[in-house]
Parts: C-alpha cells; sequence; structure tokens
C-alpha cells in the first residue's frame, strides 16, 4: 500500500468512521487499489517494441498532447511530423506508426495499445452470441452401450432432434431433460432394448 493509500485509508477510518468494506469500495472505485490479477494481465498483454517507442526523446511531446487534449487530429498531424524528423536523422530505415498510443503509456490498466476509439460512446447493452455448441456434441455422441448406435438416430423420426430443440429452446435444457430420464452412459437403442426386454421375458 502507497504512503498516499494508507493516508486515505486512515483518514476515512478514524476521521470518517467508515467501516472497511465502504473503504475498500471507495478505493477501489477511485483506482487507489486494483484487483490482483490486472497486474498478471497487463504484463502478459504488454508489446516489448511499444515500450521502448514511448521512451524515445518526442514521445514526451505527444504524452503531453494527448494529457491536455486527448486523440485529435493535430496530435495525428505532431506524431507524423516527430517521427520523420526522429527517425530520418537517427536510422536508415523505419516504420511510421500511425497510432499514438505506442508512444504513449496505457492508462488504468488497459490491456491493448489504442487510444484512437477514446472518443467513441461505449456500448454497454449488446446480445452477444457466442455458439456455445458442448451440449450439442454431448447430445450427438450419446450412443447404445451395445451396439453403438447413436442416440441422435434412434428418435422415432427424423425430424423428431429438431422438434426436441424447439420444445426446449436450447441444448443445454434438452440435455438436461435427457440426462433427467436416461442414464446416458447405460443408453440402450430401442433395438437393442427390445431384445434385452423380450430375452428377460423368455427367462
Amino acid at each position: 500500500m502507497s504512503s498516499t493509500m494508507y493516508l486515505c485509508w486512515n483518514l476515512l477510518t478514524y476521521k470518517g468512521n467508515l467501516p472497511d468494506e465502504l473503504i475498500l469500495k471507495i478505493a477501489y472505485e477511485f483506482e487507489g487499489i486494483q484487483h490482483p490479477l490486472v497486474k498478471l494481465l497487463f504484463n502478459d498483454t504488454k508489446i516489448n517494441d511499444y515500450e521502448r517507442l514511448r521512451r524515445l526523446p518526442f514521445s514526451k511531446t505527444i504524452q503531453r498532447h494527448y494529457y491536455k487534449y486527448g486523440c485529435d487530429d493535430e496530435l495525428m498531424t505532431l506524431l507524423i511530423n516527430k517521427q520523420k524528423h526522429y527517425f530520418m536523422n537517427n536510422c536508415r530505415s523505419y516504420t511510421m506508426y500511425e497510432n499514438p498510443s505506442y508512444f504513449i503509456p496505457r492508462q488504468k490498466g488497459r490491456l491493448y495499445y489504442s487510444v484512437l476509439n477514446d472518443n467513441l460512446p461505449i456500448e454497454r447493452f449488446t446480445y452477444v452470441n457466442f455458439k456455445l455448441n458442448r451440449s450439442k456434441k454431448m447430445i450427438k455422441s450419446i450412443k447404445c452401450m451395445k451396439c453403438g448406435k447413436l442416440y441422435i438416430n434412434d428418435l422415432e423420426h427424423t425430424n423428431d432432434y429438431d422438434n426436441y430443440y424447439e420444445k426446449y429452446g436450447s441444448y443445454t435444457k434438452m440435455l438436461m431433460t435427457i440426462e433427467q430420464n436416461k442414464d446416458v452412459n447405460e443408453y440402450l437403442c430401442r433395438y437393442c432394448y427390445d431384445v434385452a426386454f423380450n430375452h428377460s421375458k423368455l427367462n
């Protein structure tokens, strides 16, 4: 814990009489503390080439402009001119970078190198279809323990599989229903079940 954080914590505790849980939430909201995984992710996503770029002499000028005005057209012009002047005088060949964030330290635990979309509104409500197929694959892998016939091929009609899906609305619910009514590890197809049932009747 830094000295500043230590001082704030004591002030909120002894002067503000706030509980530790509330102080922790306040500190987190104002970026006084961060989740332990943030540092691990931050280091894991580090790109050394970009880290070296922000230590170049002209990077300070780009950073000052960004901190004061944000990512605007003037910053892009400044970026191009500074790169040309520095690299033409110091390097035989160079790469022209068009993203100013390569020269700016990543802010607030940001895991990616880009500031070009800073001015765009944050989209908070988006439906994402992740297309998780685990349940569907598990249903298709259920087979008869005797002859190996697949469960989906043992349905009474060829369109029963689609009807089951429409009935339950998802493959996850469909799989849960199958598992409740059958032991998928000891599943017998219709033919093997009839043979075993008739054999038991004869005996």
